[in-house]
């Protein structure tokens, strides 16, 4: 058995790393920005349900809601201040900027460790997640059921208006092509 300190790093860890090589696929990076910008969803939330996907973890809608609860509260009180200090940082101020960057891909990294730590507390199995990890070379991601309910949880709680709706459920449309090209 996995001592749950260990567990919980070695799953951030691959959270974090696994993460990278998805935000790394073709045309997924804008794809997921536009996410964050336009439709005030969570990149974290986004590759963490991704991430559940390929490790074969099934989240129900009980954990969907405490997930966007962590996302949120983590978001306002870390990365999100963090994130401001950046944009107002001028790109050519070079030091400045990357030391700020640096700062909040560090909140980033907390949050989907808060991710990891919310999950740890609902699932029993956690030595099957290990084996996953142990037993795996490359991301091949799976169907996107923890992607898609992750993102509908997001449209039909904290988006209000038709249009934008509408428009956000196309934008789950194309991560999930993008997703799917990219297999």
């Amino acid at each position: 058995m996995i001592h749950p300190p260990v567990a919980k790093t070695l799953l951030a860890d691959d959270l974090w790393t696994m993460s990278g090589e998805i935000y790394a696929l073709a045309g997924l990076q804008s794809l997921l920005l536009d996410w964050q910008d336009i439709f005030h969803g969570h990149v974290n939330g986004v590759l963490f349900a991704i991430w559940c996907d390929v490790r074969c973890i099934k989240l129900n809608h009980a954990m969907w809601i405490d997930i966007q609860l962590s996302l949120d509260a983590s978001h306002a009180n870390d990365v999100a201040p963090l994130r401001a200090l950046r944009r107002m940082i001028l790109k050519s101020e070079k030091d400045a900027y990357q030391q700020a960057l640096h700062d909040e891909l560090i909140a980033e990294k907390r949050q989907q460790s808060l991710l990891i730590e919310s999950l740890l507390e609902r699932v029993v199995d956690v030595q099957s997640i290990v084996n996953s990890i142990k037993s795996s070379q490359q991301v091949v991601v799976p169907a996107q059921e923890n992607c898609h309910a992750y993102m509908t949880h997001h449209i039909d709680t904290c988006l209000s208006g038709i249009a934008l709706k509408d428009a956000a459920r196309v934008h789950i449309d194309k991560i999930t092509q993008r997703l799917n090209e990219n297999n």
